[in-house]
């Protein structure tokens, strides 16, 4: 997991300092991981992670039932807006990209499949925090002093993230703009997924900043459309297959606390123009409904 998280290889020597190991045992640990290719090392004596690790992530994700579906339907939101689509769950303070999907017109972006990013900088992080209750966040972030930043337009204090999670309450999806990268906004709205491995997770497309000005009346349709239909497909896997197994869930699971009603949510238009934008599937318009375990974000 050091590895994965790490831009460059990393020698023995680091490796035992980052996770406060003797280093003999990290050489013979490496050298056993070495061997069944899960890592590689590399000039400089150093370590990197091996072709092996892919497979694992791949046989884990032919496991999952929902994998096919969601793949999909990223894939149509995508080729329908031209954008970058991407699937993600919350983990602690962070989100955890599951899948993404490139549109024609897709610009580099920072969230890469296996990659965790600040849930405070993202939209889809803002979307799954929207799920909790004010004081759930709080306690969450209460150890945190400073909130983490990609770039200088991040929101830096937890007033701030509060105040965006509201918002996102409201209009029933988030909006980041310029967090994670400059020039770049991203819309985000949570799924909820129970009877699957992951009982909630959220739905983005990023985009270039005028194409979000120019657009976002086309695109926030197509993925207010994109998560009910997910959300339908989780609720009838759950009458069909049951709950899943707890102990297979790897992101966090909803208890059925936490969570918020809204009411009607209306839909807000693009940042500064005070539009509206009707909603095109009446199961997302009214936001998260009390008692029916959708989420508002």
């Amino acid at each position: 997991m050091l590895l994965a998280g790490e831009a460059a290889p990393l020698s023995t020597a680091a490796i035992a300092k980052s996770i406060g190991a003797n280093r003999s045992l990290v050489s013979r640990v490496l050298s056993e991981l070495q061997s069944r290719r899960l890592v590689e090392r590399v000039p400089g004596k150093t370590y990197e992670l091996g072709p092996r690790i892919l497979e694992l992530g791949a046989a884990y994700a032919a496991t999952q039932g929902f994998g096919q579906s969601v793949h999909a339907t990223l894939n149509e939101v995508a080729h329908a807006t031209a954008q970058t689509t991407n699937l993600a769950i919350l983990v602690d303070l962070d989100v955890l990209y599951l899948m993404k999907h490139e549109g024609r017109d897709s610009v580099i972006g920072v969230s890469q499949v296996g990659s965790r990013l600040p849930a405070s900088c993202t939209a889809v992080g803002k979307a799954l925090l929207s799920c909790l209750e004010d004081g759930d966040i709080e306690r969450r972030y209460a150890s945190v002093t400073d909130l983490p930043r990609l770039t200088p337009h991040s929101v830096g204090t937890l007033g701030d993230l509060l105040r965006d999670v509201r918002a996102t309450r409201d209009r029933g999806y988030a909006i980041e703009r310029d967090e994670t990268a400059v020039g770049r906004t991203c819309l985000a709205m949570a799924v909820s997924w129970h009877g699957v491995p992951c009982n909630r997770a959220a739905l983005g497309v990023s985009m270039a900043n005028a194409t979000y000005d120019d657009d976002a009346g086309t695109i926030l349709p197509r993925l207010q459309m994109a998560a009910a239909r997910l959300e339908k497909e989780a609720a009838a896997r759950l009458v069909l297959e049951g709950p899943s197994d707890p102990s297979r869930t790897y992101g966090e699971r909803s208890n059925g606390q936490g969570e918020r009603s809204n009411g009607q949510g209306h839909r807000e238009g693009p940042a500064g123009r005070g539009d509206r934008i009707g909603a095109p599937a009446p199961t997302r318009a009214a936001g998260r409904r009390a008692g029916d375990g959708r989420s508002s974000g």
